[in-house]
């Protein structure tokens, strides 16, 4: 998942769904948390969504 809001650094999180079965506690399941300054996918524009 990657995010940003206006004025804020890039924030990209990555989990991998599987590791949950791999850990008792939610607090052991390693998550990777990157704190980007240059956006690499999202620019601050209108950003439309499709489901």
């Amino acid at each position: 998942m990657t995010t940003k809001s206006a004025n804020t650094k890039e924030v990209y999180v990555k989990i991998d769904w599987r590791d949950f079965d791999n850990y008792k506690y939610l607090e052991d399941v390693p998550i990777t948390i990157i704190e980007r300054t240059t956006p690499s996918i999202l620019k601050m524009e209108k950003l439309e969504l499709t489901y």
